[in-house]
């Protein structure tokens, strides 16, 4: 019964934004949001009933039907190949459905039908900017943000009650939503194709059967997909750290193109977080190559989009700099000489020290510009290299305490040593370059200290 609970809180949440979303609105359109929401919620506790009873591959096929009628119904001419398309997807969404654990089953259903509600509610609610208009003008980077901020919520909610690891969890749960996402922008393009708005009037307030199912059917045909894949942990883990640094660089965009924040905030914004991600490396990556393939990947993505002016939460800055490129860089030197030493404190220490330091010296040096000087065409403050080295030693020297490190006994003289080092390295660097020469600094001075 844990399931329907937790349905019906997620249903009370979306009444209560239904109505907000109301307050003001014509008559008509109030009538037609409730209309839209009881409709909705009458066909997921429905279904949620009839998958718990192992009897959802009758409904399968009702829809499968339903929705080969509605395809050759709008075609302006006849097409064998959308249709073929579509038998092959009802065709995978009935095989999941029938041979996939019950569990599972319920997992992809939720999964699903949260993102549906909470991405259109939330791009009610807050839809400024606009994701494919030609294709689907009514989604939003919004909606779409709302959407994968429920989708993770409720995987790890739903971890403990479908017997799922919580970072499975998380995986299956992002997976399902991004075939969710493919599944309703391939039915919205096939619509535009053909001069509609919806597939057809049969469900009240939602159009068409296939406007209320296409992103259930192609989610089901893809973690039907992912069932007979060998997919060993590290390459679930592998999938699911591209998944993250994905969800790192879309928030970004939507806090630079919807809030209007400066680039250097999401810049900071991706530098911090992709950093502290990082840091579990370690734990669920036990081999460099997955480690540099996820580097070296990044790496082209970034090069692309500077190239194309694309990702300007990252590259829309007035100067040139190479430091969004450098930065997997010193990540993938820094795992490759932890994996040469084994010792965790020559991955943990320069990570931290990037991803925490240098925001702060930033931050510092842009509120109190105190003692600035240049580098280059850079500028830089006194007041941010003290902030600089201050962190910095304070870091290494909790690091080293806590771990019980066997280094020198004069650890305070040793955490100031490698702390000047860094923040030498960090004042002479310029154009970005500091995010590779901060690393690589700590590195030797821990390596030549210790000597």
């Amino acid at each position: 019964m844990s399931l329907y609970y937790m349905l019906a809180a997620f249903f009370i949440i979306g009444g209560i934004a239904v109505y907000k979303v109301g307050r003001g609105a014509a008559r008509y359109d109030k009538r037609k949001h409730w209309l839209k929401f009881v409709a909705y919620a009458l066909l997921v506790f429905s279904q949620m009933l009839l998958i718990s009873n192992h009897a959802y591959t009758w409904f399968c096929i009702v829809i499968a039907l339903a929705g080969a009628w509605e395809t050759g119904a709008i075609a302006k001419k006849p097409g064998i190949v959308p249709l073929l398309l579509y038998c092959m997807g009802a065709a995978g969404y009935y095989c999941f459905f029938n041979t996939a654990d019950i569990r599972l089953q319920q997992f992809v259903f939720i999964i699903v039908i949260t993102f549906d509600g909470y991405s259109q509610l939330a791009g009610q609610l807050a839809g400024r900017t606009k994701l494919f208009p030609k294709v689907s003008p009514g989604k939003t980077q919004e909606g779409l943000a709302g959407g994968f901020i429920a989708v993770v919520a409720t995987s790890l909610l739903l971890s403990c009650i479908v017997d799922l690891e919580p970072l499975k969890a998380v995986i299956y749960g992002l997976l399902t939503a991004l075939f969710a996402v493919m599944g309703d922008y391939i039915a919205s393009y096939y619509k535009r194709c053909n001069g509609v708005k919806d597939f057809s009037r049969m469900i009240p307030g939602h159009g068409g059967v296939l406007d209320r199912f296409d992103s259930l059917i192609f989610a089901a045909c893809g973690m039907l997909a992912l069932q007979f894949l060998p997919l060993h942990a590290v390459l679930w883990n592998f999938i699911a750290y591209l998944l993250f640094f994905l969800l790192i660089f879309f928030f970004a965009e939507i806090g630079y193109r919807s809030f209007k924040l400066k680039v250097e905030i999401t810049r900071k914004f991706v530098h911090f977080t992709s950093g502290t991600l990082c840091l579990t490396f370690p734990f669920y990556l036990d081999n460099g190559v997955w480690v540099a393939m996820l580097c070296l990947g990044f790496i082209v993505i970034l090069i692309v989009s500077k190239k194309y002016a694309v990702l300007p939460s990252i590259n829309a800055i007035d100067r040139r700099s190479y430091g969004s490129v450098l930065f997997p860089v010193a990540i993938m030197a820094c795992y490759l000489f932890f994996s040469q030493s084994h010792d965790y404190l020559h991955f943990y220490i320069p990570i931290l020290i990037l991803a925490i330091c240098d925001p702060l010296a930033a931050l510092a040096g842009k509120r109190l510009p105190y003692g600035m000087y240049k580098v280059g065409r850079d500028s830089k403050t006194l007041v941010g290299s003290g902030v600089f080295c201050a962190s910095c030693f304070l870091i290494l020297l909790l690091s080293l305490y806590y771990f019980e490190a066997g280094y020198p006994i004069c650890l305070m003289a040793y955490c100031l040593a490698i702390s000047v080092v860094a923040t030498i390295a960090e004042a002479l660097s310029s154009r970005g370059t500091d995010n590779f020469t901060i690393p690589v600094s700590i590195l030797l001075a821990m390596w030549l200290f210790s000597v």
